[in-house]
């Protein structure tokens, strides 16, 4: 007769488990084994299935999720796999120049390149038309802002008649005067006059330069003219005989007017004056020199030194 280890209890041979204690019947001449999975590891009762506690010893049963994570996980991951390559795989035969077409990877939605590039090149080409547009109005001639204006016509060796002076003119005309650029000269045995530069209603307007001889004298000027004189800026030399003059400073309406420096050279001598002038003679304060030395210092009235 075989009886339970732990209680006493008799046990029958075919027995497992002691009906009494719960405790296993170990098999004669056999080692002990581990309890199964649906007993309690502390009092080794059977359990209910699904048990989350032994309901003799209520000891806390373990549950066995590894075996429900792995799975689940598994599946997880091949499932975000799929969903990837979906998502990034392009629609069949893209039409390129389509604006609402987008490129999708992942989670970045980007506009079509084509779009990108056609809105770029279209913005560049309307600044460059505004840009030539500007520049074309700045080199518009401003003959041509007003409708039905004759523009000046080039004329090479044209007879003409400046001042009295019957010349050759070469250069714009309009309305049959010089307009723009231009040179007229004027010959006549000993005597000549002529002018080179700018022109407005027939007389010398702008930068220029005017010639002229006579039998006694002759001389340049150069600089800014208005209606035929020097006004502004201007340089003029002049040579009466042996004497050479030349006057560098400010005009106006064509005298000397301002500050400016007269020199003079000849055999006996060299002078030099620089101060103020007005309508054409020394006023104001000015210095003298004499072969360069200081010879008179202070002011000036109508050419006359007064101390």
């Amino acid at each position: 007769m075989r009886t339970c280890s732990n209680c006493g209890h008799r046990v029958e041979a075919d027995d497992a488990f002691c009906l009494e204690c719960g405790i296993p019947i170990s098999p004669p001449d056999s080692v002990l084994l581990e309890p199964p999975p649906s007993l309690c590891a502390k009092c080794g009762k059977p359990l209910l299935t699904g048990a989350d506690q032994c309901p003799d010893c209520e000891q806390a049963q373990k549950k066995k999720l590894l075996f429900i994570i792995i799975p689940v996980a598994v599946i997880v991951f091949v499932g975000i796999i799929i969903a990837v390559f979906i998502g990034c795989k392009p629609d069949p035969d893209p039409d390129p120049t389509d604006p609402t077409m987008t490129i999708t990877i992942g989670n970045e939605i980007t506009a079509n390149p084509w779009t990108m590039i056609t809105t770029e090149a279209t913005e560049k080409t309307s600044t460059a038309s505004a840009v030539i547009s500007e520049e074309t109005e700045a080199t518009e001639t401003p003959y041509a802002i007003e409708a039905n204006v004759s523009l000046p016509t080039y004329a090479a060796n044209t007879s003409y008649t400046h001042d009295g002076m019957a010349g050759s003119y070469t250069g714009y005309m309009l309305n049959g005067t010089p307009e723009g650029n231009g040179k007229f000269e004027y010959n006549l045995l000993a005597a000549s006059w002529g002018y080179d530069g700018e022109w407005s209603n027939g007389l010398a307007n702008g930068y220029g330069e005017e010639t002229f001889s006579t039998l006694t004298m002759n001389g340049v000027k150069t600089g800014y003219f208005k209606d035929g004189l020097l006004h502004g800026q201007g340089t003029e030399v002049s040579r009466v005989g042996t004497i050479t003059t030349t006057y560098t400073g400010e005009w106006k309406n064509g005298k000397k007017d301002g500050y400016g420096t007269e020199t003079g050279n000849a055999i006996l001598g060299s002078t030099e004056y620089v101060g103020e002038w007005k309508d054409g003679v020394k006023h104001g304060y000015g210095i003298y020199y004499m072969d360069g030395a200081l010879d008179k210092q202070g002011q000036w009235a109508n050419g006359q030194f007064v101390g």
